[in-house]
């Protein structure tokens, strides 16, 4: 059999927003944003990777006929290729038609050299005449905070087993395949939602074969997955196993130091009964004695006790069970933490600015010079403004 050297996932991508595989509400959604949309608003499209977030975007601009205009924000970020970026985006084309634009991994935003670069997105989005959409992972990271007011946000889920199966079928019959039914239940299950790299391994493990067998899957090896915090506290407050509960934890996305502190915030949600909830705090209790000869002594052979102990606090279940979906909240340490960071952050950028200008210090700009700054922005709307500070580096002095 002939192999050529494409790669499966540019060779098989969808003509069409319903050709892209288990995303139907998202679709609708795309759908209707699209035909209703008003200028000075884009679209976040926010998942977890692998689940087509992109390619929603892709198959609109093919199956519309307009031409895609792409920036990935975490290879291009500062504000000079931003802007750059919008001068082209937003240029009528040349041959009339339309355009899509899409600046994908927005979430990427980050560190002192993207400072601005947030500005000049939300520029773009009240300028352009174009629908604008952007992707992320993470809807709720710090980095959109000022992108916030100017997007409508569409979760995008992981793409269910039993799509990412239909999909690796057509693929396969596609390129003169005979795939097994099992074989490929398998592989999409392993795939926990990704449809890219479910993709990937097929092209790996069946590339240049008459058939895809369960023999092929043992070419791949087993791959281990993150979990996130949301998968893994359910695992530890409600299976009942040490095992499952310890083995949750290790493949978390989250050092065990944070997720105790996730496990702290949230136990109250989930043992309702008072007796069930003491035994699950007396616990973790427990493990925070291992955590503190961690941190005192430096002895990391206490780390293993200390997740036995958050492991342990499963077994605190003995006859209630928890119905329905649970809100899981982050700790208000973490929440404090990040709001000290981004003040520390408007702080030093404010000062950045206006520091040279009064040859001061960011301490010296805090103590001497911000209370006559503010007094000034009172009696004269837009002053600290045109003296180049943004909303929030203002509302942080």
């Amino acid at each position: 059999m002939e192999t050529d050297s494409s790669m499966w996932t540019e060779k098989h991508k969808p003509a069409t927003l319903e050709d892209v595989a288990g995303q139907g509400k998202a679709v609708s959604e795309v759908r209707s944003w699209v035909g209703s949309r008003k200028r000075g608003q884009a679209m976040l499209l926010a998942g977890p990777p692998g689940c087509g977030k992109t390619l929603m975007v892709e198959a609109l601009a093919k199956e519309s006929g307009a031409t895609l205009i792409q920036l990935n924000a975490s290879d291009k970020r500062s504000t000079q290729d931003i802007e750059e970026f919008a001068q082209t985006a937003t240029t009528m084309p040349l041959f009339g038609g339309s355009k899509i634009i899409l600046i994908d991994e927005a979430d990427g935003l980050s560190g002192k050299q993207d400072r601005g670069a947030a500005s000049a997105i939300i520029k773009l989005i009240k300028a352009s005449n174009y629908p604008i959409f952007l992707t992320a992972n993470d809807p709720w990271s710090p980095k959109l905070k000022s992108l916030k007011p100017y997007i409508k946000t569409i979760k995008v889920h992981k793409v269910p087993a039993p799509s990412v199966a239909k999909r690796l079928r057509d693929i396969c019959v596609a390129e003169g395949i005979a795939p097994d039914e099992d074989a490929l239940k398998h592989l999409a299950r392993w795939s926990q939602g990704d449809m890219r790299s479910a993709v990937n391994d097929l092209q790996i493990a069946a590339q240049g074969k008459n058939a895809f067998t369960s023999d092929e899957l043992q070419v791949l090896g087993f791959r281990e997955r993150e979990s996130t915090v949301f998968d893994v506290l359910p695992t530890i407050f409600r299976s009942g196993s040490m095992s499952a509960s310890r083995k949750a934890i290790h493949m978390a996305d989250k050092d065990s130091d944070e997720l105790f502190w996730w496990m702290e915030s949230n136990m109250h949600l989930e043992f309702k009964d008072p007796a069930e909830l003491a035994d699950a705090f007396e616990t973790l209790a427990k493990a925070d004695v291992f955590r503190g000869l961690v941190m005192n002594q430096q002895n990391w052979r206490f780390k293993g006790f200390m997740v036995d102990m958050m492991a342990g606090v499963s077994l605190s279940r003995k006859d209630s069970k928890t119905h329905g979906f649970i809100q899981y909240q982050p700790p208000k340490k973490f929440i404090q933490m990040a709001r000290a960071k981004g003040r520390n952050a408007m702080i030093a950028s404010a000062h950045s600015k206006l520091g040279g200008m009064l040859h001061c210090s960011k301490k010296s700009l805090l103590r001497d010079y911000a209370p006559y700054l503010k007094l000034i922005e009172r009696k004269r709307k837009g002053f600290l403004e045109s003296m180049g500070l943004d909303k929030d580096e203002i509302k942080a002095l």
